[in-house]
């Protein structure tokens, strides 16, 4: 019986992010004029959760669905040369433990509203594009290319990678990226990015004690972030890679000298593999 719960609930969250996947594909397979301008493409997820309040006073145990979103991906081909990405999440954001609580259990309560990336591209030619707006970050390649729900078939994310991890989600900014062949079928891509960074948030300037916060919109200073990756793919399905990054993130005299600085290295294994 155990078996059979786990395979359905991996059945009925993975379905959405397959089908709206399938639609997309079957949209441009089915545009092979070449006037295909606009894909809706996206995914729905929902959750369930059970929390055990045994022995603790005036607490029940509670089981409940909760947290769903929707997450619409649109792709704008204006040009051969020029196209637009974004995604908008929706989602609701407000859980009472409290199963009594007068408040915060209505369906229309708590929405939240975040926009996950919108960019423009421009292709410089075959070997690179240029973005500009808000997209994931090229600290390594797990958030700019496989995080997603539509793309990620993991349960589990990379340790201290994803929202609320050690390295920067999204950010704002503009990316030259790209790519080209070496020999013997081998590859190598890149990204240069120049962003607005983290903000040092301290409430202990004399000690300079504080955390980093990011995705940010507006920038505190006039120092942007650098940041580079570069793979190689010696083989279609491995991949080694490392990124370094390196910013100022104080905003005045006090703070101005404190740096952050992100570096890491990577290797991917992706393969197909048969049902």
């Amino acid at each position: 019986m155990k078996t059979l719960v786990k395979t359905t609930l991996l059945a009925a969250i993975l379905l959405p992010a397959f089908t709206s996947l399938a639609t997309a594909q079957d949209s441009i397979r089915s545009s092979s004029s070449g006037d295909l301008k606009s894909v809706i493409s996206g995914d729905v997820f929902y959750g369930f959760k059970y929390v055990n309040n045994k022995g603790i006073p005036g607490k029940s145990n509670i089981s409940t669905f909760n947290t769903v979103g929707y997450n619409p991906v649109v792709l704008y081909k204006l040009s051969n040369k020029l196209f637009f990405e974004g995604e908008v999440e929706f989602q609701t954001s407000r859980w009472q433990e409290d199963a009594t609580a007068t408040s915060g259990n209505a369906v229309g309560e708590g929405l939240a509203v975040e926009l996950e990336y919108a960019n423009m591209n421009y292709v410089i030619n075959k070997y690179a594009l240029v973005k500009f707006g808000t997209f994931f970050t090229p600290y390594g390649v797990f958030e700019d290319w496989y995080h997603q729900r539509i793309t990620n078939r993991m349960t589990s994310r990379p340790l201290g990678i994803g929202h609320g991890g050690i390295e920067p989600g999204s950010d704002e900014g503009v990316q030259v990226n790209g790519g080209f062949p070496l020999i013997r079928g081998a590859k190598i891509h890149y990204a240069v990015a120049l962003l607005n960074g983290g903000k040092l948030v301290s409430d202990d300037v004399a000690n300079n004690n504080g955390s980093l916060e990011y995705e940010n919109i507006i920038d505190n200073n006039t120092n942007k972030a650098m940041v580079a990756r570069i793979g190689i793919l010696p083989l279609p399905w491995l991949e080694f890679g490392a990124w370094y990054g390196k910013q100022t993130v104080g905003k005045d005299v006090l703070k101005n000298n404190i740096g952050a600085t992100h570096s890491g290295a990577y290797f991917s294994i992706i393969k197909d593999i048969d049902q």
